[in-house]
C-alpha cells in the first residue's frame, strides 16, 4: 500500500501529463503495477464488507432426524418431516 498523496499524484499525472504507467512509476519510485491500480482506481473509498452466508447450526441436522424418527413412531404427522419425501 502506498501513501494516498502518491496515489493522487499517479492519478493526476496519468490524467492530466500524458505519461505512461512505467514513466510514472519510475517518477513515484512504486512498482508499475501498483501505478496502473492506482491510475485506474475509479473508487477511493473501500468497499464495505459483505455479509456472508450463515452456517446452520450443528443441531439442526439432529432436529430434522427426530423429525424423522417422530414420524416413524407416528407421533408427527408425515409432512412435518422435511426429509421425507428423499426416503420414498
Amino acid at each position: 500500500m502506498i501513501a494516498m498523496p502518491v496515489q493522487h499524484y499517479v492519478k493526476h499525472a496519468l490524467a492530466n501529463e500524458d505519461a505512461s504507467i512505467g514513466e510514472i512509476a519510475r517518477r513515484a519510485d512504486v512498482c508499475w503495477r501498483t501505478a496502473a491500480k492506482c491510475a485506474h482506481q475509479a473508487d477511493w473509498n473501500p468497499s464495505p464488507p459483505t455479509a456472508k452466508a450463515r452456517r446452520r447450526p450443528v443441531l439442526d441436522h439432529v432436529r430434522i432426524l427426530w423429525k424423522c424418527v417422530c414420524i416413524h413412531r407416528r407421533e408427527l404427522p408425515y409432512k412435518a418431516c422435511p426429509l421425507a419425501i428423499a426416503h420414498i
